[in-house]
């Protein structure tokens, strides 16, 4: 779980990142990189995926810090909108993506099938009960967990 650190000793971090300290990067890193993860997890259903896609995330932030600037929104909304370019350019190079109605053909297996069926069900109920929302209602609680 990301650590939890106050907006004043982010925008140090932010401030110390922006002059090129690896070390306040580093920390920054720490505090999003569950996040960011688990946004692009939800979104490509693949663990594997998801972590490439965060790596590129914290690539593309460390290349731009230094032009970052403080706009009155926190730090993380930028890296969200960093993770959102990202995302938008993973879907648009994938040639066939699996609909959603398929994806439980692919079924875990060994010893915690049951344990991954339950979860398969539950993010089924999850996707069911976003889609019923407007697009703007759904990106809140997207990116709240």
């Amino acid at each position: 779980m990301a650590q939890e650190a106050s907006v004043a000793s982010v925008a140090l971090l932010v401030g110390r990142a922006v002059r090129r300290e690896v070390v306040a990067f580093e920390q920054l890193y720490s505090l999003f990189i569950d996040r960011i993860y688990r946004y692009f997890l939800y979104r490509v259903g693949d663990g594997h995926r998801a972590e490439d896609l965060t790596s590129a995330v914290f690539l593309k932030a460390w290349h731009s810090i230094d032009r970052y600037q403080e706009r009155g929104v926190p730090f993380g909304a930028w890296l969200y909108r960093i993770a959102h370019n990202v995302a938008v350019d993973h879907f648009r190079s994938q040639q066939a993506e699996i609909p959603l109605e398929d994806q439980a053909l692919y079924l875990p297996s060994g010893d915690h099938v049951e344990d991954g069926l339950e979860k398969r069900f539950t993010q089924q109920q999850i996707r069911r009960a976003l889609g019923g929302l407007k697009k703007d209602q759904r990106q809140v609680i997207l990116l709240h967990f």
